[in-house]
C-alpha cells in the first residue's frame, strides 16, 4: 500500500492510497516482475483477480491470470525478457494556479496536460490564456476533464479551442457510455476530443473503433490488460494513441514505458508524469522527466522488488 502524497481527487472521488500486487517468478536460474493494481473507477477486467493470483502463487501456471484488465497487464509483464530499452517521451503536468512563469519552465517543444472541470469555467480558460500567452514557442496543451463537462461546457471548451491551435486534445469530457453523443453532436470537432476511460480494456477500444473514433485514445496499459493488441494496430491509429501511466511502482512503470517505445509513435509525448506522487517511499524507481531513456534491467527492478518487501 502506498500513500497519496497529497491525496488524488479524480472525478471519482478523493484517493489517500494506492493498492495492488507486485509478482515475482522464477524460470530457468531468471527472476521475472509484474504488476497488478486496479484502480477505482476504471474497467478492472476480472473481478476475480484476487482469487486468481492466489491460484497463481499455489499453482505456479501464469496462464490462470488471464489477459484482461490488471491482471492480464500483470501476466504480460511475467512473459517479458528483461533486460529491454526503453526511449519514451513524457508530457508533463500543470499544478495549482500559479502564475504563467510558475507553470511552466523555459523549455520548447514541450507537452503539458492540464486538469478541468475542476473550478468555473470562466476562470480555468481565464488561467489557459494567462499559461499560452507567455509560453515558449512550439508548446502544446492537452486538456483533461475526467468526465467532469456538461455537452454546453464541451461545446464552449472546443470554442475556445478554436481560437488555439496549440491545444491538442480535450480528454474524456464527459462519462463513460456517451461516446456515440460525443460523435452525434460534435461531429468534426471529435478529432480534438480524446477517450480515456471509455478505452479501458481491449473490448472498449474496439466499440471505439467499431463507431469509427476519428479523435484521440488515451490507453492506461496497466488497467488494459495485455497489450499485444495495441502493437498490431494500423500505423494511422497507433499515432492518435496516448500511453498514461495509473500510478504503477517503478516494477509496472517500467513495462508501461516499455509498451510506449514499442508503439513506435517518435513524436507523441505520452502521459508518464505520475512519478512523485507518493513522496519518497522508495518505489518510484524513476524521477520525472520529459524523456525517458534507456536499459532496464533485472538489478533494478530487483531493487524496487526488495524495497516493496
Amino acid at each position: 500500500m502506498r500513500r497519496f502524497q497529497p491525496p488524488l481527487r479524480t472525478a471519482a472521488g478523493e484517493f489517500v492510497e494506492r493498492r495492488g500486487w507486485l509478482l515475482q517468478e522464477s524460470r530457468e536460474g531468471k527472476n521475472f516482475w509484474g504488476e497488478v493494481a486496479p484502480f477505482p473507477g476504471f474497467a478492472e477486467g476480472p473481478r476475480d483477480w484476487e482469487s486468481r493470483i492466489q491460484r497463481w502463487l499455489a499453482e505456479g501456471d501464469p496462464g490462470v491470470l488471464g489477459d484482461s484488465g490488471a491482471v492480464g497487464f500483470g501476466a504480460w509483464c511475467l512473459e517479458q525478457e528483461i533486460p529491454f530499452v526503453v526511449d519514451a517521451k513524457s508530457a508533463g503536468l500543470i499544478q495549482g494556479n500559479g502564475s504563467v512563469e510558475d507553470s511552466l519552465p523555459d523549455s520548447s517543444d514541450q507537452t503539458w496536460k492540464v486538469k478541468i472541470g475542476v473550478k468555473d469555467e470562466r476562470e480555468e480558460i481565464s488561467r489557459l490564456d494567462r499559461i499560452l500567452t507567455g509560453a515558449p514557442a512550439g508548446t502544446k496543451i492537452r486538456l483533461d476533464a475526467n468526465q467532469r463537462l456538461t455537452p454546453q461546457s464541451t461545446r464552449e471548451w472546443l470554442e475556445w479551442m478554436s481560437d488555439h491551435p496549440e491545444v491538442e486534445f480535450l480528454e474524456q469530457p464527459l462519462p463513460v457510455g456517451r461516446e456515440g453523443e460525443l460523435l452525434e453532436t460534435f461531429c468534426e470537432d471529435a478529432v480534438r476530443l480524446a477517450l480515456d476511460e471509455s478505452v479501458v480494456g481491449l473490448e472498449n477500444l474496439e466499440k471505439a473503433r467499431a463507431m469509427e473514433w476519428p479523435g484521440w485514445f488515451v490507453i492506461k496499459p496497466s488497467l488494459f490488460g495485455s497489450p499485444e493488441p495495441l502493437f498490431s494496430l494500423p500505423e494511422e491509429l497507433r499515432r492518435r494513441v496516448v500511453v498514461s501511466s495509473a500510478f504503477e511502482t517503478g516494477i509496472g512503470f517500467a513495462f508501461v514505458l516499455r509498451i510506449a517505445s514499442r508503439l513506435g509513435q517518435s513524436g507523441v509525448a505520452h502521459g508518464l508524469g505520475t512519478r512523485g506522487s507518493f513522496g519518497e517511499d522508495g518505489l518510484d524507481g524513476w524521477s520525472t522527466a520529459s524523456q525517458y531513456q534507456g536499459e532496464v534491467s533485472a538489478a533494478f527492478l530487483e531493487e524496487i522488488w526488495n524495497r516493496a518487501s
